[in-house]
């Protein structure tokens, strides 16, 4: 999700939004992200589609990359980056909030969509 951290999201830093959240594993991570959309707390969005495409937009010029589940973490890579990026995900009990964490602790939480 390198278009998340190029969007430049707040990085919380005094509290953690994930650590009332459930972790999504598997089947799980991929029924919630399949066909969603996540509107995150930047005012960005992403889309994941079925196909494995993601769209991540920013303003008036969206951008187009790949996702996938891998080892119980969503990953994406978004051309013309041939590296694949790894996130922890975490979704709240009643479905509505959704964050991404990366290797360094850094979260991208939003609101999602079905």
């Amino acid at each position: 999700m390198r278009m998340i951290s190029i969007g430049a999201l707040a990085t919380l830093a005094t509290s953690s939004v994930a650590e009332d959240m459930l972790s999504l594993t598997g089947d799980a991570l991929v029924t919630t992200l399949t066909n969603a959309q996540v509107y995150y707390d930047n005012a960005h969005r992403q889309f994941f589609y079925e196909d494995g495409l993601t769209e991540y937009s920013s303003g008036s010029q969206p951008s187009l990359g790949n996702w996938r589940i891998q080892n119980d973490q969503y990953c994406s890579q978004w051309p013309p980056q041939k590296d694949w990026d790894c996130y922890e995900v975490r979704r709240s009990a009643d479905g509505s909030r959704i964050v991404f964490i990366g290797d360094h602790s850094d979260e991208y939480p939003g609101t999602l969509k079905k």
